[in-house]
């Protein structure tokens, strides 16, 4: 502007010298930058799947390679259940650059695995502990049962042998000794039965219990708001200048 000032009281020509002068000179550095070269980026990533990227805040890309401007450039990294990742890289012109990245688990994908656990823990001990009871517990009122129509049985060829005989020493056993034997024994495996059952029906109905329970248990869900963070504005160029565009992410049953 300077430069023109000086010339205006001129001739028209030079005039003209002066403004192609000025246009010479703003012409050649944007010839420069257009002449900038251009390197590639290769990355590898962790997880090797589902990765994407924004470059420079403008395009949404998931490639494993592309070329830029030599420079610098910002990236966001993201994959469902990962950690954004927001750095820079510098491209070097004429190179192919390798770049390795791990994106870490996200903070609410960890606690949502440690409240899976935990949900999935409640529901196998909820049902698998009553079971083992009722096995435990089924078992011995069988063995029970058994035992109690084995002493029953005992005790009723002792009443049949003690009608058949007649001797007195024997009589005399059989009343103080063997009878009261077999009824003792047949009133402990009865006692037993009684026992096992009632608490063979009581695992049962717990089980019961216990398993529509783990039913109306509600089951953690995964929240990403990493992604919803990574699915916000991004400016898209287009042919009348570009739009802003915006992305959500429901979860459809």
């Amino acid at each position: 502007m300077i430069a023109l000032r000086g010339i205006v009281g001129k001739e028209p020509t030079g005039l003209l010298a002066a403004l192609v002068l000025v246009l010479v000179g703003t012409t050649l550095p944007t010839s420069g930058a257009n002449a900038q070269e251009t390197g590639q980026v290769r990355f590898r990533f962790e997880p090797p799947q589902g990765v994407s990227y924004v470059v420079d805040g403008k395009y949404r890309l998931s490639d494993r390679e592309i070329t830029l401007q030599e420079g610098r450039h910002n990236f966001v990294f993201w994959a469902p259940e990962r950690r954004m990742l927001d750095t820079a890289l510098f491209v070097v012109g004429g190179q192919t650059q390798d770049v390795r990245l791990s994106l870490r688990y996200s903070l609410e994908y960890v606690e949502h695995r440690r409240a899976l656990e935990r949900y999935e823990k409640q529901q196998r001990y909820s049902v698998l502990l009553p079971s083992i009871a009722t096995f435990a517990t089924g078992t011995w009122a069988t063995v029970s049962a058994i035992r109690m129509i084995r002493h029953g049985n005992v005790l009723r060829d002792l009443k049949d042998t003690y009608a058949t005989l007649s001797d007195p020493v024997s009589i005399a056993r059989l009343k103080q000794q063997d009878l009261p034997e077999a009824r003792s024994d047949l009133r402990s495996a009865r006692s037993g039965f009684y026992i096992s059952t009632g608490l063979f029906a009581v695992s049962t109905a717990t089980v019961m219990y216990m398993k529509q329970r783990s039913g109306t248990r509600i089951k953690p869900e995964f929240k990403d708001n990493e992604g919803l963070r990574f699915n916000g504005l991004v400016w898209a160029p287009g042919e009348h200048g570009g739009t802003w565009a915006t992305g959500l992410t429901y979860i459809i049953r």
